[in-house]
């Protein structure tokens, strides 16, 4: 038993002796951001990202938009509102008019600031995300809801 013992601690002690005497040990690296970003499932996760903020941009764009069209609106009553030889009977449905828009922007200003802060919390759930797994982390764990 001791000579088996022996003969395997000889042997263990021996190969990496041969390997390094043959130059056979080659050590290799991964260069894991150039790994992670060639990778086909990251680019097709990159595309859909940028499509999804583009649709949101544009999305945005046309809020504000429509924001900036009403606003105006709001101050061209404003400017009929201060003519004097408006009636009192129009001056009272240019005010209902500029009210009723008025309340429309706020209610405009409301669905822009949800929209900004769902884009914003989407944006900040794939940076985390990303960051984890160039870093190694997360393979495993569970994704949230959104992008």
């Amino acid at each position: 038993m001791k000579k088996l013992l022996s003969t395997i601690l000889a042997l263990t002690l021996a190969l990496p002796l041969a390997v390094f005497a043959q130059g056979t040990l080659k050590i290799g690296t991964v260069d894991m951001q150039r790994a992670f970003k060639e990778y086909s499932k990251t680019k097709d996760a990159e595309a859909k990202i940028n499509d999804a903020k583009n649709a949101a941009k544009k999305e945005y764009d046309d809020r504000a938009e429509s924001y900036k069209k009403a606003l105006d609106e709001i101050n061209n009553l404003n400017k009929q509102l201060d003519a004097p030889a408006l009636s009192a009977d129009a001056k009272t449905q240019k005010a209902k008019e500029r009210d009723d828009k008025i309340s429309n922007i706020k209610n405009m200003e409301r669905e822009i600031t949800a929209a900004t802060r769902t884009s914003d919390a989407h944006a900040r759930r794939y940076r985390e995300r990303n960051h984890r797994h160039r870093n190694g982390q997360g393979q495993n764990q569970p994704h949230g809801p959104g992008i």
